[in-house]
């Protein structure tokens, strides 16, 4: 697992967008204001989510200790069952732990002290870092699948034209 260090907030689409949409549909992006979200990391990191999946890696997990009321968190991954472990106590160290525990390239709008006034749209988010996505919301992570494979074969057929 790599620290932590480039994660692309988002806000959720509502409704829910079709399965047979892209991410990109899905969600919106919020702008990070840095050159690290830029020239290619977005792609770069749905290039490898891709090579997980088929692989077989990519899996869908439950922080259950890790909720937003009664939401536990739940994410998309292709991490070992003991990165894993890591990578939920450093988010919650991110999410609990006094401001500044964990530093990050820019806000991630996770950490419940940055989860006020103007700051509690990002209800997605993206680590560009170790390409894992997580989120408190069901519907969407049990529908993320289908939006990773169309936005892998829009990626796909534009690469092959």
């Amino acid at each position: 697992m790599n620290k932590l260090w480039l994660i692309q907030r988002a806000h959720i689409g509502s409704p829910l967008a079709a399965e047979t949409t892209r991410l990109s549909n899905a969600v919106s992006f919020d702008y990070m204001g840095s050159a690290e979200f830029e020239f290619g990391a977005l792609p770069e990191s749905l290039r490898r989510i891709e090579a997980q999946q088929k692989k077989g890696t990519a899996l869908l997990d439950l922080a259950e200790s890790m909720r937003d009321g009664d939401r536990p968190l739940r994410l998309h991954h292709g991490l070992s069952a003991e990165e894993l472990s890591e990578y939920i106590e450093t988010l919650r160290q991110l999410r609990d732990g006094p401001f500044g525990t964990v530093r990050l390239k820019e806000r991630s709008e996770f950490a419940i002290a940055e989860r006020t006034g103007t700051f509690r749209r990002a209800d997605f988010w993206w680590d560009l870092t170790n390409d894992v996505m997580f989120s408190f919301h069901k519907e969407f992570m049990n529908r993320l699948p289908y939006y990773l494979s169309s936005s892998f074969a829009y990626m796909n057929e534009r690469k092959a034209s």
